[in-house]
């Protein structure tokens, strides 16, 4: 388990997952023509209410209680800049896991506004540049020697992107939504990306370990979502 670090795929598909599910509700209120204030308004309102208070409530009863140095280091944390403050130390800590609502709150931020701008007829391209870039992004800093970037955004923006990817096709291109379905879906397809991800942590040299890593946890997490959202459509 500790070699294979199964830990970190599943934050991946939740990165994919989120991202699948936040372009969806984006790509909804354009096609609904809703105005960008009032879906600015309705999109951070529901965002805050989903991870906020649960968070803020475990800062001040672990504060309380003294546990995980959460007096230290609430701030971070309260201002959902946990992954700032491991990529600074570099290094892991009390409470570090929750880099992961951190990234995700600064997805928020950021992707709403970045899709909501964007022109239907562009989202396609906006999409697959953020795949490129991240991955690019998280390559570059790692043949660098910064092996801590993969804490933050840019680095992780490539499975946001690949979520999107999916709403993209269901919300606005019924051809390519079923070729991903046929491309894609099922236990075997699954099984077989799963497999891949296993094979890229078996490459001895650490720097194709990782690229061949990206990419097929990417293919996995993409194939787990597809099939999972078509299994319950067939429901």
């Amino acid at each position: 388990v500790g070699y294979f670090s199964l830990g970190g795929l599943g934050v991946n598909i939740f990165f994919v997952l989120s991202g699948y599910l936040i372009s969806r509700i984006i790509f909804d209120y354009k096609l609904r023509d809703v105005s960008i204030g009032s879906a600015a308004g309705q999109f951070y309102w529901r965002r805050f209410l989903r991870l906020t208070p649960p968070l803020y409530l475990a800062i001040a009863v672990t504060a309380l209680l003294g546990i995980g140095g959460m007096r230290a280091d609430w701030l971070w944390h309260a201002s959902y800049l946990t992954n700032f403050k491991i990529y600074f130390q570099k290094s892991w800590g009390p409470a570090t896991h929750f880099w992961t609502l951190a990234v995700e709150e600064q997805f928020y931020l950021v992707w709403f506004f970045l899709l909501i701008v964007t022109p239907l007829r562009r989202s396609f391209s906006l999409i697959v540049s953020g795949i490129i870039a991240g991955f690019t992004f998280r390559i570059a800093t790692y043949a660098s020697g910064d092996l801590w970037s993969f804490v933050l955004l840019p680095s992780t923006i490539s499975y946001f992107c690949a979520g999107a990817f999916i709403a993209y096709a269901e919300s606005l291109d019924r051809e390519l939504d079923a070729r991903l379905i046929r491309l894609f879906s099922g236990w075997k397809t699954v099984a077989l990306a799963f497999g891949s991800v296993l094979l890229s942590l078996c490459i001895s040299d650490l720097f194709w370990q990782e690229v061949t890593y990206i990419i097929a946890s990417l293919f996995f997490s993409f194939c787990l979502i597809i099939s999972a959202r078509n299994a319950a459509k067939a429901r």
